[in-house]
């Protein structure tokens, strides 16, 4: 009889935390709270994360008795099946091919003979199973600044049937006559207070006009007795009047931050872009560490994905190749060895 476990995994994860193949390793749940896809825009929901030990090697019968169950075989008929899956698993990871079990994920081994699970989107989380993601849209800010919201009119309830309501219609009404005839008082009284506009009955009155004009000050006779007083007290100490300079402007205070600015906008406009790929990765902590580990060096991060994994990678801008091997250099030692240029 042909017996094919693989499809019947998914099954059993619903149903056992976990799944062990005697001698082999096994299958891991553990729950998982609600992530956040900011590649995507999207947030999921709390499920369980597959992970495949390779240290649990112990039989717990559990695969055995399932075959029995389902495929009514014995004891001994039931254990040589599992065994011989186990083996068909062994012998496929040996030559470098993917294990798939369906609804569940793949099995394979990395370019370092290690074992990598990668897991589908089947949520095993009986509470949550069924909820989709949710699609969400980040909110688009402008450079220069948050933009200003515009207030939001408050709509006026109008009471009916009462007194004060009615008064404040009024009072709404005749306010703007009350602020005219206001405004128009107190034109009116600055204009009567003015020194040279005082009215009186017979018309505009008028200031009266010194007699001394055109006369030389020692001439008056009030003035004369003044300086009289002050010479007989000690002297008259002349005063002087300070000297106003104009302000000169030196050239080198005036403002070019206009023309720096057309040429900063000018030397960017020549820039050209380039992307660094540091790694892959399936999990999105390696995303986010690889993410880190670019803002930590004061650069950008890009991703894209491929073939179901999240590449992660540096982007800048550079004027010639020299810029492109300098950055490369850098981010070889102090990321990834095997960094490699994308695209420029």
């Amino acid at each position: 009889m042909n017996i094919d476990l693989a499809k019947n995994i998914s099954e059993l994860l619903f149903q056992h935390e976990t799944v062990i193949f005697p001698g082999f390793g096994g299958i891991v749940t553990g729950y998982k709270s609600a992530s956040i896809d900011y590649v995507q825009g999207l947030i999921y929901p709390p499920s369980k994360e597959l992970t495949f030990n390779e240290k649990l090697t112990i039989n717990d019968g559990m695969l055995e008795r399932f075959v029995r169950e389902r495929y009514d075989l014995s004891y001994e008929e039931a254990q040589q099946a599992v065994g011989a899956y186990v083996t068909k698993i062994q012998v496929s990871l040996d030559k470098g091919e993917l294990v798939f079990f369906p609804k569940v994920g793949r099995l394979y081994r990395n370019y370092e003979r290690k074992l990598q699970f990668l897991q589908d989107n089947t949520n095993y989380n009986t509470d949550t199973f069924g909820l989709p993601p949710v699609q969400f849209y980040p909110i688009l800010r402008s450079k220069d600044g948050l933009a200003k919201e515009a207030p939001v009119p408050v709509e006026q309830h109008q009471m009916v049937g009462t007194k004060s309501s009615n008064f404040a219609q009024m009072l709404q009404r005749v306010m703007p006559v009350l602020i005219g005839f206001a405004v128009v008082g107190i034109a009116i009284s600055l204009f009567l207070l003015r020194p040279e506009g005082i009215l009186n009955e017979d018309g505009p009155a008028t200031l009266p006009v010194s007699q001394n004009i055109n006369k030389k000050p020692s001439s008056s006779p009030e003035r004369a007795s003044i300086i009289d007083m002050v010479k007989k007290k000690g002297g008259v100490k002349k005063a002087i009047a300070p000297v106003v300079e104009e302000e000169v402007i030196d050239e080198d205070e005036i403002d070019y931050e206009d023309d720096l600015i057309v040429e900063e906008a000018a030397r960017k406009a020549a820039q050209k872009e380039c992307v660094i790929i540091v790694g892959a990765f399936s999990k999105k902590s390696g995303v986010q560490k690889t993410v880190d580990a670019i803002y930590d060096l004061g650069y950008d991060a890009y991703q894209d994905k491929k073939r179901g994994l999240t590449r992660v990678g540096v982007q800048f801008a550079y004027e010639d190749n020299q810029d492109i091997e300098r950055v490369l250099k850098r981010v070889r030692k102090k990321i990834h060895h095997k960094a490699w240029v994308y695209k420029d």
